[in-house]
Formats: C-alpha cells, structure tokens, sequence
C-alpha cells in the first residue's frame, strides 16, 4: 500500500542524507499507520534528538505509545507538547484519559 512505499522511500531519503528530520518524522507517520509502533517510536526519538523543538514527533510518539499501552510514556510525550506551547489533539487526549484513568 501507499504507507509501505512512503516508509521505503522516507528509508532512501535517510540513506542520503540522515539529518533530515522530515525524513524520520514523515517515515515514523507511516509506521503508525502499518502499526509498527517500536519502529514510529524509534524515528520520532531520531527526530526529536535532531529537533528538540519538533511538537508533532512528540504528539506521534505519544500516539505510538498510547497505541502500546504505555500510558506513562505517551502522558509524558502529552507534557513535552503543552510545556512547549504546542497542541495535542483533543479527541486522543479524551482517549488517552479513558484509556490511562488519568486526567493529566
């Protein structure tokens, strides 16, 4: 499907050139959406080391975790967002609460 060959070609762009954190963000994106959670976990944590201030790889990797059950961790991703000033959707935020039995 169109999710493989976006990981496959993210895959190319980081062979040429690993300091392109679109490439590991967009390529963590298509991992969320094949499942392969550990993977979306890994290149967000690759994007985030290379751009601290990359709001969106926190909200994805809180998604990948959320998605794992780890609620401690995705809650942590959560506050990363928020300190930062940015936003986390607030339907998966609603999720996350149900889902953790937390509020924050």
């Amino acid at each position: 499907g169109k999710y493989e060959g976006a990981k496959a070609m993210y895959a190319k762009a980081i062979k040429i050139d690993p300091s392109v954190v679109a490439a590991y963000h967009n390529r963590a994106i298509a991992y969320l959406h094949l499942r392969e959670y550990d993977r979306a976990i890994k290149d967000c944590s690759k994007a985030i080391a290379l751009d601290p201030a990359l709001t969106d790889a926190y909200n994805n990797r809180a998604v990948a975790y959320y998605r794992k059950r780890n609620f401690k961790k995705a809650w942590s991703d959560v506050h990363k967002v928020t300190q930062s000033g940015g936003t986390v959707d607030p339907q998966f935020l609603e999720q996350l609460k149900k889902a953790s039995g937390r509020e924050h």
